[in-house]
């Protein structure tokens, strides 16, 4: 059964990874393809900067939190 979960797992993280290439080099050439209208122009750092703004909060809430985590009463 671990095999099959480990299998699973490494075929759909490749399936992800190929996606995700595919989707940056298709946003990469329309950002700098002189023939992408302007509103493409803005949006795409628009909506990178705005994804990488969310992580960088939530990391940094993550980090708050964990200063305050009291796990004395916690059984192992």
């Amino acid at each position: 059964m671990k095999l099959a979960t480990w299998t699973a797992a490494i075929v759909i993280g490749g399936g992800l990874a190929v996606l995700a290439v595919y989707w940056a080099v298709t946003v990469l050439t329309a950002l700098f393809d002189s023939d992408a209208p302007l509103p493409v122009k803005i949006a795409v750092p628009a909506v990178l900067a705005g994804g990488i703004a969310l992580l960088a909060v939530a990391v940094l809430q993550r980090i708050r939190a964990r200063k305050e985590e009291n796990l004395e009463g916690v059984d192992y």
